[in-house]
């Protein structure tokens, strides 16, 4: 009786496939966790981002027309005067908006009584633009010449890194004047 086993080159080749099956297989599974952690990462970021934009958007749409505190936009900032939300106060305060960093990647919202509040709303080269009744966008808020009223119809954040887009809309609600106050004479 004749008993059949494996020679030595038959299990170094099964430990030699084994092996890097298992190199393999660890590569894999790193290469999925570091995928899963870098998309764990993305997400938080872009949350934050989302939360950031909506908060801007929320409190850009909250700016009155008031004849003592102009609204005065350009490219990199705008200032006005905004309503707290009833939640917090609603209280009437001057804010500013303005993009700020190195690569103009950061939106900072400061006023009276905030400290300066840093919002990372992804993109560089971050951009304000103010369009009219018409949808026509303008570089600067009021236009020359006094033909347009005292606030846009809407405010635009844009990205122009690494293609030009646009990160978020406000639309100013409300009255785009201020009201007008009558003359009162006293007659005696």
């Amino acid at each position: 009786m004749h008993e059949r086993g494996f020679t030595l080159m038959e299990v170094l080749v099964v430990l030699v496939i084994t092996g890097l099956l298992a190199g393999l297989l660890f590569t894999s599974l790193d290469a999925l966790a570091t995928g899963e952690s870098r998309l764990a990462a993305r997400a938080s970021r872009e949350g934050a981002t989302a939360l950031a934009l909506a908060w801007w958007t929320d409190s850009a749409e909250s700016v009155v027309a008031d004849t003592n505190v102009p609204f005065d936009g350009s490219p990199t900032g705008f200032s006005a005067l905004a309503i707290d939300t009833p939640a917090e106060s609603s209280r009437q305060r001057r804010l500013r908006w303005r993009v700020d960093g190195p690569f103009e990647d950061r939106l900072v919202i400061e006023g009276e009584g905030l400290a300066p509040l840093p919002l990372v709303p992804g993109g560089t080269g971050l951009r304000f633009a103010y369009l009219d009744a018409e949808g026509r966008s303008h570089d600067r808020w009021p236009p020359p010449l006094g033909q347009f009223p005292v606030l846009p119809e809407r405010i635009v954040l844009l990205a122009t890194q690494p293609a030009p887009s646009v990160r978020a809309i406000a639309r100013v609600a409300g009255p785009k004047d201020p009201p007008r106050q009558a003359l009162s004479r006293e007659f005696e």
